[in-house]
């Protein structure tokens, strides 16, 4: 619908009173036909709605008195950036506002999609904020596809690139200022966009032609997006780190390294051709030694173990194909089920942990060293006190935090951090939770609140996500697997089925 200004009718009549009273009606719509001789009879309508309505006369003169605003609702499409010289947003009518004007506004994107380019990518989401939550999405959406196109087109330069000067030029054309401002304009609900492309643009250290020189480049101008601040933190300490020296990019790697690499695999490999001919092989010893947990487990356990995996990774393949063909309304997608606990030490920490899930994803693991403190301000779990035994073997090549407590307002939070390849034993009640949560290395000097893990991915936080709540069994002991799935993915195996997902 075409936006019809209040201020064309006030100058061609200004005997007319707005809001408009019934017995000025038959002069009002003569006015409007003289201004607007082209308009149709639902513009008529409209029109004479929000002259007749005290909020309607606000909100036109709020767009009027815009012109950015007005300029674009005239043009029909995106050619200047939108400057809130009122302040609308801080004010408190602003919600219906954007009610208000995205009945002209909204027509004008869907008709500008396909002209979205590099020079006016921050004019369209500039105007996207006038935008109601629901149309402000579609609309991010959109651009967000568009801005995720772009870094397609890149990658394919950037695979191209011979040297270290051509990945500055290829980054420099592509985080312009445009794209600065326009990715500093996305909404909550988008900000992984910009974590996304943090992560691509962090993989460049492990480019062939990446160099000091360009990673110190690149940091500085990742610091000009508007991130969190635990954000910006990790992109400083990056900075500094090449600085120092600590971080070795692909393209000052001594060759040797490789060289050595190679020389140990083949003789790892030449020794493991002698043991075949010199070693006499027990299928039932390789079976029970091929993972070290498993020799405490029973023949019977270790079937029940398998046929649980089994069927873990052939549902779990299910669900990523299914989520592959979902149509999500919105680029980005929440990591954690939000919910609130009584238990209010825990409730804080998981609320922290829940808004931290945009952080930068470890791509590369490395290997931390061991932890035998609990997580900041809570008790050891090794020390905790109860009536059934829990046993988890870890079975993953990472670190995980373990997380239990009783979920009512006062009670102590218990956590254990479990190397790659350990066994933890504990105490628990039936109605306790338990929270398994995969990362490595912990971070040093943490506060209460921080992330238990320098490195991280998505799997921590989809973890976060799953409660596991102790039900009333028969027995005095719990037999848990933390056992790989490939991909990096994890998942708790129940051997003893006192366990209820939550």
């Amino acid at each position: 619908m075409k936006y019809l200004q209040l201020g064309a009718v006030k100058r061609e009549n200004p005997n007319l009173q707005f809001p408009l009273s019934e017995d000025q009606r038959e002069e009002f719509l003569e006015t409007f036909k003289k201004c607007f001789p082209d308009a149709s009879e639902m513009d008529q309508v409209q029109f004479s709605r929000i002259c007749s309505n005290p909020k309607g006369i606000i909100f036109a003169s709020w767009t009027e008195e815009n012109s950015s605003l007005i300029n674009t609702l005239k043009k029909g499409n995106f050619s200047e950036l939108f400057v809130d010289t009122s302040k609308l947003q801080e004010h408190a009518l602003f919600e219906e506002y954007k009610t208000f004007i995205e009945l002209y506004l909204f027509p004008v994107f869907t008709a500008q999609f396909s002209s979205v380019s590099a020079k006016n990518i921050h004019f369209f989401m500039s105007y996207s904020v006038l935008l109601p939550v629901y149309q402000q999405n579609l609309v991010q959406d959109s651009l967000s596809d568009w801005i995720f196109k772009q870094k397609e087109e890149l990658s394919l330069a950037i695979h191209k690139a011979r040297k270290d000067t051509d990945l500055h030029r290829l980054i420099d054309t592509f985080l312009s200022a445009n794209m600065i401002q326009a990715l500093d304009l996305l909404n909550v609900n988008h900000y992984r966009v910009k974590t996304q492309l943090l992560e691509f643009f962090m993989s460049l250290a492990y480019h062939p032609k990446s160099s000091t020189r360009f990673l110190m480049f690149l940091t500085n101008k990742l610091l000009e997006i508007r991130f969190t601040e635990e954000h910006k933190r990790q992109l400083s300490n990056f900075g500094a780190d090449v600085k120092k020296g600590k971080i070795v990019v692909e393209s000052t790697r001594v060759s040797w390294l490789r060289l050595s690499l190679v020389i140990l695999i083949l003789m790892v490999c030449v020794g493991g051709i002698i043991a075949l001919f010199f070693v006499e092989a027990d299928p039932e010893t390789d079976l029970l030694q091929e993972k070290t947990a498993y020799m405490e487990f029973s023949k019977e356990e270790r079937l029940k173990l398998d046929s649980l995996i089994s069927k873990v990774k052939s549902e779990g393949l299910t669900y990523n194909d299914s989520q592959l063909d979902s149509d999500l309304p919105f680029v980005g997608v929440d990591l954690v089920k939000k919910r609130t606990w009584n238990n209010a030490l825990f409730d804080e920490l998981y609320q922290s942990w829940g808004n931290n899930d945009s952080v930068p994803f470890t791509k590369f693991f490395t290997q931390g060293k061991s932890f035998g403190k609990p997580y900041v301000k809570t008790k050891d779990l090794d020390g905790k006190s109860g009536n059934i035994a829990v046993e988890l073997h870890n079975e993953t090549d990472r670190m995980i935090l373990i997380v239990v407590f009783q979920n009512n307002k006062k009670e102590p939070l218990y956590t254990k951090y479990l190397e790659a390849k350990t066994v933890a034993e504990w105490k628990i009640n039936a109605g306790e939770y338990l929270f398994v949560l995969p990362g490595n290395k912990v971070p040093s000097g943490a506060k209460f609140g921080d992330l238990p893990f320098k490195e991280l991915d998505a799997h921590f936080f989809e973890n976060l996500g799953i409660a596991y709540r102790v039900d009333n069994i028969n027995g005095k002991r719990i037999k848990l697997v933390w056992e790989n799935l490939g991909n990096n993915e994890s998942y708790l195996v129940d051997l003893s089925g006192a366990l209820i997902k939550e």
